[in-house]
């Protein structure tokens, strides 16, 4: 298997979604995360506030971790020094806000699910495998996929049962 360090940008969009989602909801989300994925992805230290989390940390961790599947890959060992993730711009797409349940998936949602399965990739190697940032981002990957589907004027016109 080939590994790279994802672009920051990339790393920091999938960050801000964490991030946006670890709020208590307003809104019904199509990115919606698993319950206790704060916990499990072991994020207690990317509180800005008490309610907050920080998309920057957020990103810091990821990166260490896709920084850390490539060493091992590679056998390199030295310091990477992680980027400023605050002097990165906003995406360059807002987050959708949503209405009701059922709204559909926008072109933004299947970027993001194609960033969040190659950071997956990137970090499948060696000790980063059973990380539990990446064990928990894996799982929302998956939940993120039924919910595009779910939210496909195809998949919602078609019969049950």
């Amino acid at each position: 298997m080939s590994c790279f360090i994802m672009k920051p940008e990339n790393i920091y969009c999938i960050a801000r979604v964490i991030a946006q989602e670890l709020v208590p909801p307003t809104y019904i989300s199509i990115c919606r995360l698993p319950e206790n994925f704060a916990c499990e992805a072991n994020l207690r230290d990317c509180r800005d506030t008490a309610c907050f989390y920080s998309p920057e940390k957020i990103a810091e961790k990821m990166y260490e971790v896709n920084v850390l599947a490539y060493s091992s890959v590679y056998k390199i060992s030295g310091d990477f020094v992680s980027p400023d993730f605050s002097a990165l711009s906003p995406m360059p797409k807002p987050i959708p806000a949503y209405e009701n349940f059922e709204s559909l998936a926008h072109p933004f949602h299947y970027q993001l699910f194609k960033l969040v399965q190659c950071w997956l990739y990137q970090t499948a190697e060696g000790k980063t495998h059973d990380h539990p940032l990446r064990k928990a981002i894996a799982k929302w990957c998956d939940l993120l996929a039924s919910s595009i589907v779910e939210a496909a004027p195809e998949y919602i016109a078609a019969p049950w049962g």
